[in-house]
């Protein structure tokens, strides 16, 4: 029988640094297919959605078609909104 821990050491090792977002400044990234967003301070942060919408405040981001209208997200061809996300810090890479 494969345990849980089995499992996820199993998936922790199948997923690498080439699955990472690489920012624009190469010596930050983000996990995943999260996109980076530049912070109001000029760090980089990542919105955990694919392709995403950086609000301008630097703070929030919304996902691919939806844009930012302060801390909500709007859909351009629909009457809806949600709240928009927090970015969450990028990973700095080591030198």
């Amino acid at each position: 029988r494969i345990s849980i821990l089995m499992i996820a050491c199993i998936a922790l090792s199948l997923s690498s640094s080439d699955s990472n977002s690489v920012c624009p400044d190469p010596r930050f990234l983000c996990p995943g297919k999260a996109t980076c967003c530049i912070g109001p301070s000029g760090s980089w942060g990542c919105c955990p959605y694919a392709a995403a919408t950086c609000c301008e405040d630097g703070l929030h981001c919304c996902p691919f078609g939806m844009t930012c209208s302060g801390s909500f997200c709007m859909h351009s061809s629909q009457n809806n909104s949600m709240e928009a996300l927090d970015q969450l810090p990028a990973q700095q890479i080591s030198e």
